[in-house]
């Protein structure tokens, strides 16, 4: 016979610990159209850079010297621009990664971008080595597109603080404006159209000078990758909003009367279309308004 104690009535188990809502890593399900987006992306690439170097090749389409927007122009834009779309997935699937100390998150970053800034070096040493043909006014003597993409997302992890403090869109139009700012409004311009090469920063100005402007553009992708990646547009912002600190709330009992954070396994499209719509016609009001202040010179 098997004798078990009687349990007190006055006896209670304590409470399992259990994680916010807020704080559940959840899966990014994939996005057939940013796949195929991509995929295309890189194809085109690759056909125009090989295709570049012959005279079939229209001049056209390949990269503008000073001014002017041409399809290559379009497709490096368009590859930072999905780089920054992706780097929104360590923020969706942990909300607490974005408040996180930015030292080891730099040296994670290093070590994932380390080999693409290993082409970059490579591509210099056999550019170099072998005289092969390059336009020093793409980039400079040195630079070139990988070392950008190498040196871009530790840039964004610099920026993360920020983050926190203030709308993503609103931050990379800061960067872009105050890009634009010093290049019209100081000698930056001049100087980058001269031909004047003295040191390294005047053999790599190009390079140097444009990255600003990449950087915003990383920044906007990733706001909008925070928009098409998860199930909702709003899933980012809410979900920071529940685990922002509220300094009304004892730091024992931070999520203690909060309403729980509901999470969505499915995707609500509708919504997404609505707000890309929105962000599409605010931005070419936007440079509507940018260009007939400057009397169309853009």
């Amino acid at each position: 016979m098997i004798i078990s104690p009687k349990r007190r009535d006055s006896m209670r188990l304590p409470p399992t610990p259990t994680t916010p809502t807020s704080q559940i890593p959840i899966p990014i399900l994939p996005l057939p159209s940013l796949t195929v987006y991509r995929a295309n992306m890189m194809l085109l690439t690759v056909i125009c850079i090989l295709a570049v170097d012959f005279p079939v090749f229209p001049r056209m389409l390949a990269k503008c010297e000073t001014w002017g927007v041409s399809m290559m122009d379009l497709g490096v834009g368009s590859f930072v621009f999905s780089q920054g779309l992706v780097s929104a997935i360590p923020f969706l699937k942990d909300p607490s990664y974005a408040s996180a100390p930015v030292g080891p998150k730099l040296v994670a970053t290093v070590k994932k971008t380390a080999p693409v800034l290993a082409l970059g070096l490579v591509r210099v040493l056999l550019v170099k080595g072998t005289d092969y043909p390059e336009h020093v006014t793409e980039y400079g003597v040195h630079w070139n597109f990988f070392i950008t993409l190498a040196l871009l997302p530790m840039a964004s992890v610099l920026l993360h603080p920020y983050m926190l403090r203030m709308s993503i869109p609103v931050l990379g139009l800061l960067i872009t404006s105050a890009h634009e700012f010093l290049l019209h409004k100081t000698s930056l311009q001049r100087w980058v159209l001269s031909d004047e090469r003295i040191g390294i920063l005047g053999m790599n100005k190009e390079g140097i000078t444009s990255f600003p402007g990449y950087l915003a553009i990383h920044i906007l992708g990733f706001a909008i990758g925070t928009l098409i990646l998860p199930p909702s547009p709003s899933h980012f912002r809410r979900r920071q909003k529940a685990i922002k600190p509220d300094p009304e709330e004892s730091s024992n009992a931070v999520y203690s009367s909060r309403k729980p954070f509901k999470l969505s396994s499915e995707r609500q499209l509708d919504k997404t279309v609505i707000e890309l719509f929105a962000y599409s016609m605010m931005w070419w009001g936007i440079f509507g308004v940018v260009s007939m202040m400057s009397g169309g010179r853009m």
